[in-house]
């Protein structure tokens, strides 16, 4: 990489950056190329060579200092793995640095080395005393031991991952881990049961679920895997999220849309209800209600999504079955016209968003009646399941999740009587030690510290702009003292 000249440093970037500054939402950099893993999807993984190649320090150190004399604001790190390399910590320091002085960048976006958690910790620290915003992954792509083994990954063992997520909340870092839908010898169970065993009870946590994609070049791309494991494929548009696409590029490509384990059509269910659940509990529309059923009640959270799919079909909660059919008519042009993946949810201005953001802005902007649809299915489903549940609290406890979520139009009421202390025993979420749940009246002033005045892309921008970062309302006491969210 020593041979290659930098954009950044001979002019290349400069006019085009400062006439579009406003267009840009930030930069691809990366410090080093190569990866040492053999990942059968990924063409880091499928290069000839596997050795890592750096980019001589000098010239980060040049481009760490354009990214501050420009004021650029986020970096997408085109690294294979961030903290793989002793040096990363130097690199990690020289961005604090930058930011100290020229106060960016704000945010980072990175892979992160899939074996080198103390050194990922390391650099996390470092980047949040500097007020650098980034999240670190915990890269699982399938639980499923077979489908592990296909793919040519080694996953962390149980303890392992259980002590680096420990780890990383004792930080207060915000991380996700990451799934595939669509990968060999997955079964939609198997899918399932890997999103069902990856939601986490910390609202810092996050899991995100991508499509599997066929990359030229990569093993599992070519012909004797895709007849090894009956993959069927369609090309599809590539779009870019959260993109108002004033210009389209003419980018393509193939998605997987079933397999021999997951033939087509569970390939949709697999679609439809894995993504809903992200809409509901890791875009937080839900979440509360959805911890509070599977702690205190032993509800299989998958499991609720789907008997919903199935009871919204048969009628009276138009709303619901309007967001499950959204999700399963998107999966159905995905296999039978190759259209994109991605949502344009209703009232956001034609932006694309990934499945579970697009369900979830759009079901926001239908609160009324779809937390109104959704106590009903919970009730349905309890006692279907032989699970009793005071109907007085289930009803409180829907309040309280309905005030707590930012609104484009505002908090439903300013002031609220909750019959139980949610904020306290919800304080499990934010890291603190787990509390009883007490019936106390509790009377919250609800307070939007961003109010978007019923604009929803002003709501985008105040509460949906960094990804993981739940949209909540706050909560303060008759001192105002803040009840919740929990402090960081």
């Amino acid at each position: 990489m020593d041979m290659l000249p930098s954009p950044f440093l001979d002019g290349t970037f400069d006019d085009i950056y400062e006439k579009y500054r406003h267009e840009f939402s930030g930069i691809c950099w990366e410090t080093n190329r190569g990866c040492p893993y053999e990942c059968t999807y990924c063409t880091w993984g499928n290069l000839p060579s596997h050795q890592m190649r750096m980019k001589p320090m000098e010239q980060v150190r040049g481009e760490i200092e354009w990214i501050g004399q420009h004021k650029v604001k986020y970096i997408a790190m085109a690294d294979s793995n961030f903290g793989i390399m002793s040096r990363d910590v130097e690199i990690a320091n020289l961005l604090a640095a930058c930011n100290q002085e020229y106060g960016f960048p704000k945010f980072i976006s990175v892979s992160w080395a899939k074996h080198a958690s103390k050194k990922v910790i390391e650099i996390g620290c470092i980047l949040k005393k500097a007020g650098i915003g980034f999240r670190v992954t915990l890269s699982l792509q399938s639980l499923n031991k077979d489908v592990v083994k296909a793919i040519k990954r080694s996953n962390y063992s149980n303890a392992s991952f259980r002590q680096i997520k420990e780890e990383y909340h004792r930080n207060h870092f915000y991380s996700y881990t990451e799934l595939i839908l669509g990968l060999p010898l997955e079964t939609y169970t198997s899918y399932l049961g890997g999103i069902e065993q990856s939601l986490s009870e910390s609202v810092f946590e996050q899991l995100y679920v991508y499509p599997l994609f066929l990359f030229p070049n990569t093993d599992i791309g070519t012909a004797e895997s895709r007849e090894k494991y009956g993959l069927q494929s369609r090309i599809v548009p590539n779009r870019y999220t959260k993109s108002k696409e004033m210009a389209r590029v003419a980018e393509y490509v193939e998605i997987v849309v079933g397999t021999t384990n997951m033939p087509g059509e569970r390939w949709i269910d697999a679609f439809v209800e894995g993504y809903y659940t992200l809409a509901l509990h890791d875009d937080r529309l839900v979440f509360f209600i959805l911890r509070y059923l599977n702690k205190e009640c032993g509800v299989i959270i998958t499991d609720l999504i789907s008997y919903a799919r199935k009871v919204t079909r048969q009628g009276n909660l138009p709303t619901i079955h309007n967001s499950f059919m959204r999700l399963e008519n998107c999966a159905r042009s995905v296999q039978r016209e190759g259209k994109s993946h991605l949502i344009e949810p209703d009232g956001y201005n034609g932006i694309p968003f990934d499945p579970p953001d697009g369900i979830f802005l759009e079901l926001l902007l239908e609160r009324v009646s779809f937390y109104d649809e959704f106590e009903q299915v919970v009730r349905w489903y309890l006692a279907e399941q032989n699970k009793r549940l005071d109907e007085r609290l289930l009803h409180d406890l829907f309040l309280f999740q309905k005030i707590v979520m930012a609104h484009p139009v505002g908090p439903l009421s300013n002031e609220v009587v909750l019959q139980y202390d949610w904020p306290t025993y919800f304080g499990f979420t934010f890291g603190q030690r787990p509390a009883a749940l007490k019936p106390r009246e509790v009377c919250p002033r609800v307070i939007d510290s961003h109010p978007s005045k019923g604009d929803p892309l002003l709501f985008l921008n105040n509460h949906f702009d960094v990804r993981g970062v739940p949209p909540f309302n706050t909560l303060l006491n008759e001192e105002g003292a803040v009840l919740f969210p929990m402090a960081h």
